[in-house]
């Protein structure tokens, strides 16, 4: 799944990496403590190894060493890669929250429940884990720093649009 999720009338999906706009059947909840902590351990970890979330471009380079290390790795020898894509796919979000002021939600519908940012400006929702998995399994290096910066823009324009109605 892409970074945006968005559901034409009647329910169908369509281009992933799209704005995305809650559907009826989408539920939205602020994260508990224990997904607030879940968050926190992993940001914690990538300011140990000294990596700046406020910086795309710190966390870009830290998303390809891992991603290269583990394409390095013969097949056989490769462990699970979610731990490394939900911390740069966590990073990722609290980069995109820190700069749009958009939350931390538990988005659940008929298909999943996942970690997610959300705005009610907009009716904005992110899904920064996925849109690091989607880059991950295509082996996409130096996607990060562009990436994020074209998302910002696009939560910027739809919330100036909302705000002034056009």
């Amino acid at each position: 799944m892409g970074l945006f999720r968005r559901r034409r009338p009647g329910g169908s999906r369509f281009d992933r990496d799209a704005p995305a706009a809650s559907t009826p059947n989408t539920h939205i909840q602020p994260v508990n403590d224990v997904e607030r902590g879940w968050i926190t351990e992993h940001l914690d970890h990538l300011l140990a190894v000294g990596v700046d979330v406020r910086d795309a471009e710190q966390l870009g380079a830290h998303y390809d060493t891992l991603l290269a290390r583990w394409l390095g790795t013969p097949d056989r020898l490769r462990r699970d890669p979610n731990p490394d894509v939900n911390l740069i796919g966590l990073g990722l979000g609290a980069h995109l929250a820190g700069r749009t002021g958009l939350e931390w939600a538990v988005v659940s519908d008929e298909a999943s429940t996942e970690i997610a940012l959300y705005a009610s400006l907009g009716d904005i929702m992110i899904y920064p884990t996925n849109a690091v998995a989607k880059r991950w399994v295509g082996h996409e290096i130096g996607f990060l720093p562009d990436f994020a910066e074209a998302t910002v823009q696009t939560i910027t324009h739809i919330q100036a649009a909302h705000r002034t109605g056009s």
